[in-house]
């Protein structure tokens, strides 16, 4: 007999011994529930504790949520008249004492949220009048004891966020929440035969194969959340005779492994339509592919979240989909959908997030998005959606994010859309929309990105955009913006709070205009209005002889740092050999050639790629490796730059550059971060080879390129002033040749 097992008969004083006992192994009672845990008063008195009228024997021990610590001690098997144990949500560790078998009368037991480890005591068996088990996020271990299954009453067990492994032994019929551990293997079919199974749940595991049709004799199901696991297709048809499911989640198996397509998969819409309180239904992710059937319409008009998303369906949104009229969320997103969004969007009222980015739809922007007061996202980026922003869409004032970059829109931007006071993201970039950028932008005092960039928008920058206080992110770079800066923007503060009073945690390099901030970064206070500086006029003749000895000093510039170039190599002892350009890498040679595309090989780095040093042949070569990171936004059409270099020997200057891209556009998008991309690449390679150059070629190639930008804009007067440019240029010299004396 273990130690801890007491001998002589038990009466309501073993109870009152077993809760001393218990009081003892925790030592962590942050809410002084054991003040009262002494002989002042009666047990059955004790916080936490109930007992029985006739006997006064301990029948509940409930202390959930107390913020207790320590362990469970194995004399808790002693109260023998226990029907409720609730420890959940505390910070209990150690083993469940095996003694809790010994509880025959027990008929709840919550330990979730705590931090119990070991294996479940296969001897919890023993407790036949048991229905309620809630073991959920704790730190469990080893496989499910199949004696478990004896538990004919259980009804409701969750083990869910825990650390178990293995299979389902067959003969736990009962369990219906398993989700989140590392459970494998198939599903036993008796599972599926319970008539009072009312929530199955094995999300995060790793399960496979097909559910079986015998899913549909679960007839009391509300909840289905198979959520991340290996579960193939078809989905079954007799899922529609359970008529209480309002939660259906499937999310990222490989349910179109099943060949559910066409007719199949329009079927099994059809066979839910049964379901009449369907709430939720989640198929994204699982590899579901053909035509996205007009049946979808026919689901219940309950539903409140539809997600397809990250399929390969194709074909139009059906007309019907305005019939779901309760839909909170559409997801449609990641697919190969076509056409236009249909009119009948407009008729979803309760419609609060419609996400249906990165398809090939095409058309308008239908005016009955108006409709959707509630709408709160919207984001259809990267579309080929075209047409105007309709005006209607000023009604939606509750929107937080508005994301329609990367489409073919044109016109102006309605004003009406900066009437939003919630909004938070607003990105109509890459798109073709003209005008200027309406100064009610200043009302949008809650905006915190906002990205117009690569449009065709013109005139000044509107000085209300200053209104906007807390704009974190802002790109407007690819327009035709005439005029001065905004006075706000030319002379920022440094904030003092959050991460700038650690003067460690950032950098302002290279902005002399900033003021403010902690006394540690020195910078001159700041004014209580800034200074606009006075315009100066030359006539035409100063303006032609300035700009033409810019010129002249510009090229002197670009002259000497070759010639220091050349120079160093041929006062080098061996030279790099001539390159062939018709020469064929594979990637693993390129791969070695930059050690594995390693840190200390990176020579630039920029938003849309990276380039590496590599070298080859034992050292015989060295080259230049520019990787793209096409999940960038943008570097699409850098990418397509790149191969149009490829195929035709042309630099990006040549004349490959487009409408939409001309030497002008191309050099002012590369100076966010890219100057080092447009660069010949071994011109960085032979640079690097230069002693004490340190990062001061890239600088002052910055530096060139953005007098270049601003002496070829389209207009005279956003031209840089030739007096600005002849002093920069001397700056930028006499930096540069600073490097090696």
């Amino acid at each position: 007999m273990n130690s801890t097992t007491i001998a002589f008969p038990l009466t309501n004083e073993t109870d009152h011994q077993a809760l001393l006992a218990i009081k003892d192994m925790i030592p962590g009672d942050p809410c002084h529930v054991f003040s009262t845990w002494n002989d002042s008063i009666h047990f059955c008195e004790w916080q936490g504790v109930g007992c029985g009228r006739k006997h006064q024997r301990v029948t509940a021990l409930n202390l959930t949520s107390r913020g207790l610590a320590g362990s469970l001690s194995p004399h808790i098997g002693n109260l023998t008249f226990l029907r409720i144990i609730d420890l959940g949500n505390n910070t209990f560790h150690g083993t469940i004492p095996q003694h809790i078998g010994r509880l025959f009368r027990l008929q709840s037991l919550k330990l979730y949220s705590n931090f119990f480890q070991g294996e479940l005591p296969s001897n919890l068996s023993l407790c036949l009048h048991i229905r309620i088990m809630y073991l959920h996020s704790n730190k469990l271990q080893g496989r499910i004891p199949p004696e478990l299954g004896s538990l004919s009453n259980l009804f409701h067990l969750i083990v869910e966020d825990n650390e178990l492994t293995g299979t389902i032994p067959p003969s736990l019929g009962n369990l219906s929440n398993l989700a989140f551990n590392h459970l494998s293997g198939e599903v036993p079919t008796s599972l599926y035969n319970i008539s009072s199974l009312n929530l199955f749940s094995v999300a995060a595991n790793q399960f496979s194969g097909p559910i079986p049709s015998s899913i549909g004799n679960a007839s009391r199901l509300y909840e289905i959340d198979i959520t991340m696991n290996l579960f193939t297709g078809p989905l079954p048809m007799t899922m529609g005779n359970l008529h209480d499911l309002q939660n259906l989640r499937c999310y990222r198996n490989k349910l179109g492994l099943g060949s559910i397509e066409g007719n199949e998969l329009m079927n099994f819409f059809n066979s839910i339509s049964n379901c009449s309180n369907l709430q939720v239904l989640v198929l994204a992710t699982n590899l579901f592919q053909g035509l996205l059937p007009n049946s979808i319409a026919n689901i219940s008009t309950t539903t409140t979240l539809l997600a397809l998303d990250g399929n390969y369906l194709f074909g139009s949104i059906p007309v019907g989909i305005g019939n779901l009229v309760n839909l909170r969320t559409l997801a449609l997103q990641y697919n190969r959908l076509t056409g236009s969004i249909p009119d009948s969007i407009g008729k979803i009222s309760m419609l609060e997030q419609l996400f249906m980015r990165t398809n090939n739809i095409s058309g308008e922007i239908p005016f009955s998005i108006g409709n959707l007061s509630r709408l709160g996202v919207l984001t259809l980026m990267d579309n080929m959606i075209e047409g105007s922003i309709p005006s209607s869409l000023g009604n939606c004032t509750n929107l937080n994010k508005i994301d329609l970059g990367f489409n073919q829109l044109t016109g102006t931007i309605p004003s009406q859309i900066f009437d939003f006071p919630s909004l938070f993201v607003l990105f109509l970039n890459q798109n073709y929309l003209t005008g200027e950028l309406p100064l009610e932008v200043g009302n949008l005092r809650n905006l915190g990105k906002l990205d117009i960039s690569d449009n065709k928008l013109s005139r000044e920058i509107p000085v209300t955009l200053s209104s906007c206080q807390v704009l974190e992110f802002l790109y407007m770079q690819g327009n035709l913006f005439e005029g001065t800066i905004p006075p706000s923007f030319q002379q920022l503060k440094v904030p003092m709070e959050g991460v700038f009073e650690n003067i460690s945690a950032y950098s302002i390099v290279g902005n002399d205009k900033l003021c403010g901030g902690v006394n540690v970064l020195q910078l001159p206070a700041c004014p209580t209005e800034v200074l606009r500086g006075k315009k100066l006029h030359f006539n035409s003749r100063v303006i032609a002889l300035v700009v033409t000895l810019s010129v002249v000093l510009l090229l002197a510039f670009l002259s000497t740092i070759l010639y220091r170039i050349r120079r160093f190599k041929q006062q080098a002892s061996s030279a790099l050999p001539s390159e062939k350009h018709d020469s064929q890498l594979s990637y693993g040679e390129l791969l070695q050639a930059t050690n594995g595309f390693s840190s200390d090989n990176l020579i630039g780095e920029g938003r849309y790629s990276s380039v590496y040093k590599g070298i080859l042949e034992s050292g015989e070569k060295i080259v230049a490796v520019k990787v793209l990171n096409l999940n960038e936004r943008g570097a699409g059409k850098i990418f397509l730059a790149e191969c149009e270099v490829m195929f035709t020997g042309k630099r990006p200057t040549d004349n490959m550059l487009s409408d939409d891209i001309d030497l002008h556009n191309y050099t002012k998008m590369s100076l966010l971060g890219r100057i080092m991309e447009i660069v010949d690449p071994q011109v960085i390679v032979e640079e690097e080879e230069l002693p004490n150059t340190s990062n001061k070629l890239e600088i002052s190639l910055v530096s060139i390129l953005q007098i270049g930008v601003s002496c070829s804009t389209g207009l005279p007067s956003e031209r840089m002033k030739a007096r600005d440019i002849l002093k920069e240029l001397h700056k930028i010299r006499k930096a540069y040749l600073s490097v090696g004396g």
